[in-house]
């Protein structure tokens, strides 16, 4: 499918559309280019006549979106006429699919970033649960240490450097499952918050 071309004078007035231009809008040559092209009651806001013919500008490029939900890149420049004098020719090329496509995509970059920032989110709960876990516990035996004879064992008939080196090899655990995770699974940290199942 071709390009839409259409010429328009420096009144607004329609006066040349080619067969694509009447597939897409329908033989307009007696309307406004405002009323042909965008079912609008008034001459757009940036408007290409003012723009180029008025502003003696050479070419303007831009985006429309009519009515009927389709969307239009628009490439503008001035012709010149012995007679009529200045007339501006706009190319319409529908892109109305390329645009979906890149909001589509954009929408899906969205999600896919949601459940990545989610994933990483239940990966921090998982690693604050455990390692905190092991943290408490070794700060709690130095914290025992601190007020108590060190010759003495902090439990009956253990000995606290073993207890240490429990906690300390758990966090180790933690972070080799961790490294080894290939298909992570979800459990239930505290209610309505989810974090990654180490232990799975």
């Amino acid at each position: 499918m071709g390009n839409a071309v259409v010429i328009v004078d420096r009144k607004h007035n329609v006066k040349y559309m080619n067969d694509q231009a009447i597939a897409f809008f329908g033989k307009r040559d007696k309307f406004k280019c405002y009323e042909a092209f965008l079912d609008a009651h008034n001459p757009c806001q940036k408007c290409n006549i003012t723009e180029l013919i008025d502003n003696d500008a050479e070419r303007k490029k831009s985006r429309r979106e009519d009515k009927k939900g389709r969307v239009f890149e628009v490439t503008a420049s001035v012709i010149h006429d012995e007679e009529k004098g200045p007339l501006l020719i706009e190319i319409f090329n529908e892109i109305t699919e390329l645009v979906r496509a890149q909001k589509d995509r954009e929408s899906f970059g969205k999600v896919v970033e949601k459940e990545r920032m989610d994933a990483i989110k239940e990966l921090i709960a998982s690693l604050k649960h455990k390692i905190n876990n092991s943290l408490t516990g070794i700060i709690a035996i130095i914290d025992y240490l601190d007020s108590q004879d060190r010759s003495k064992p902090l439990i009956e008939g253990e000995d606290v450097y073993t207890l240490l080196k429990e906690e300390i090899d758990k966090i180790r655990d933690t972070l080799k499952r961790l490294s080894m995770l290939k298909v992570p699974k979800t459990a239930e940290y505290i209610t309505g918050e989810t974090m990654i199942d180490l232990d799975g």
